[in-house]
């Protein structure tokens, strides 16, 4: 089965910075596209009966990576993840319904 994630950039600014999501568990990352401001990209995902999280990371400006689990996977309906701001130290800022 498949679900989709909306990826929007609700930021004031382009996205310069490497987002990736993932399920936890699979060995594929889906790396989100640069997006301009107001700009949304559809993320399709494979699920597999023992998938439970959906994951994002990224890298801050130390160079850390930063790896957050964002949503529990419990049915297929479409999600949405709407990019709210990148501070200067890098911390994504996000609302995921």
């Amino acid at each position: 089965m498949q679900f989709t994630i909306t990826v929007k950039n609700s930021t004031t600014q382009a996205l310069t910075q490497k987002l990736f999501l993932y399920i936890e568990g699979q060995k594929n990352t889906t790396a989100v596209k640069k997006l301009a401001i107001g700009e949304s990209e559809d993320i399709v995902f494979e699920k597999h009966p023992s998938d439970t999280k959906i994951m994002l990371s990224y890298l801050n400006t130390e160079s850390a990576i930063i790896i957050k689990a964002i949503g529990d996977i419990n049915n297929i309906s479409p999600r949405n993840l709407e990019i709210q701001d990148i501070t200067p130290q890098g911390t994504v800022k996000y609302s995921f319904t």
